[in-house]
């Protein structure tokens, strides 16, 4: 069901550009990236940014300070309320496997894109017809992998 609210703002974004022209329910999450986007540019409170030097750390900085730092270097030029709500630091550490040097760095994130876990297996119904004249046929449900085959039940 679209209300009218729903209506103004994909209209809204359908004239401001033209990426968005033909916007359906796959594009939700680029759609949403793209207005906190614009959001945060709007409403960055740091006019004059700043040239920030990368924090990267190599195992002599403790961790909480090394985050720090990238976070300070991160609001340096990025200070928003969509900053202060919607961002985060990933952490990463590489170890060079000839020489283990080890390199550490916080990136800012707003989202991370995750896979959802399918289902590999689904639910099926047996009717066992007996052999024997009288007796009923019994129903059984059991749970099979969704690319199997018959001969993987016996």
């Amino acid at each position: 069901v679209v209300t009218s609210d729903s209506t103004r703002v994909r209209t809204a974004v359908h004239f401001s550009t033209s990426y968005y022209r033909c916007i359906n329910a796959e594009y939700g999450q680029e759609l949403l990236i793209f207005l906190l986007d614009g959001i945060h540019e709007d409403l960055n409170r740091v006019q004059v940014k700043p040239y920030v030097e990368k924090v990267e750390g190599d195992g002599t900085i403790p961790h909480v300070e090394l985050a720090r730092a990238a976070w300070n270097g991160h609001k340096a030029r990025n200070d928003s309320i969509i900053v202060d709500n919607f961002q985060g630091l990933l952490k990463s550490t590489l170890t060079c496997p000839i020489n283990r040097r080890i390199s550490t760095t916080f990136d800012p994130f707003m989202y991370l894109t995750v896979p959802i876990p399918t289902k590999t297996t689904r639910k099926i119904m047996i009717k066992l017809f007996w052999a024997q004249a009288g007796k009923l046929p019994t129903k059984y449900g059991i749970t099979v992998e969704k690319d199997g085959h018959v001969d993987d039940l016996i």
